[in-house]
């Protein structure tokens, strides 16, 4: 065989790899980034909920509670995001117990490098705490 038969073998195989290749680093660099996006907001509602609880438990005034809440979320963090916080919770293990307090936060993300491939441009994390 020549060598520029073989050398035409390198160049197609060299363009199926590469998309390939692109795709799976997008696909692991934007799921790295949610993971680390999902930690920090798991995090942050951990807080909200802590907080909200000890303003609770300090003033029995849910106003103040909320306000709390988006005060860690929003202000503290600089987060957009939506926040609900519910007392007593409308979900899980504590359902209805006036001792405990529910923040849920949701926030879309954009992805950096899958729409470059033609898939999704965002996704939404969302996260869940009671305390």
């Amino acid at each position: 065989m020549s060598a520029g038969y073989r050398n035409g073998h390198i160049t197609v195989l060299a363009a199926v790899l590469l998309p390939t290749g692109l795709a799976i680093a997008g696909l692991a660099i934007d799921a790295s980034r949610l993971l680390v996006e999902h930690q920090r907001m798991q995090q942050i509602c951990d807080a909200a909920a802590t907080a909200a609880a000890g303003e609770l438990r300090h003033s029995m005034d849910l106003a103040a509670m909320r306000e709390m809440v988006d005060q860690v979320v929003h202000n503290e963090n600089a987060m957009q995001a939506n926040v609900e916080a519910h007392a007593p919770p409308t979900s899980g293990l504590y359902v209805g117990s006036s001792q405990h307090v529910e923040v849920r936060v949701e926030r879309t993300v954009d992805l950096v490098l899958m729409p470059l491939l033609g898939l999704h441009s965002q996704s939404t994390i969302s996260c869940r705490a009671v305390a």
